[in-house]
């Protein structure tokens, strides 16, 4: 098993670090690769290749002793959520609707932060599995 986006989401991740430390103090790829469970050889390469990832979206950084933590943009993107009201509406929209909502989102995209937009953007790839 690697650990590639349809494997593993970011906020999925970033969530096993706050399980990991909820202090945020920090936690190792070793500590991170057992707390997945992976066993392969290339496993802490993979968690570190993730990690890296995340830190060029802004969403984890290193610590003085090297360990991965969230950053407050990474907090944000772990603990963001929609209200169940705001999810029943979009799950009755319709065809058109959801035109019109991926114009939305599209739109918002543009205005949003550099880490939100990459979390975005990885959230919607993950989604529709590409």
């Amino acid at each position: 098993m690697g650990l590639s986006l349809m494997e593993y989401s970011d906020r999925e991740l970033l969530n096993i670090l706050i399980d990991l430390d909820p202090f945020n103090e920090g936690s190792s790829t070793e500590q991170i690769s057992d707390q997945i469970g992976l066993v392969d050889r290339d496993r802490f390469r993979n968690v570190g290749a993730r990690m890296s990832w995340m830190r060029r979206f802004g969403v984890v950084e290193r610590n003085g002793d090297g360990l991965w933590r969230l950053t407050p943009a990474g907090d944000q993107v772990a603990h963001g959520g929609l209200r169940q009201s705001v999810l029943n509406t979009i799950d009755a929209i319709g065809d058109a609707g959801a035109l019109e909502l991926g114009a939305a989102i599209a739109s918002r995209y543009q205005a949003v932060s550099y880490p939100a937009s990459a979390m975005m953007r990885r959230s919607l790839q993950r989604g529709m599995k590409r």
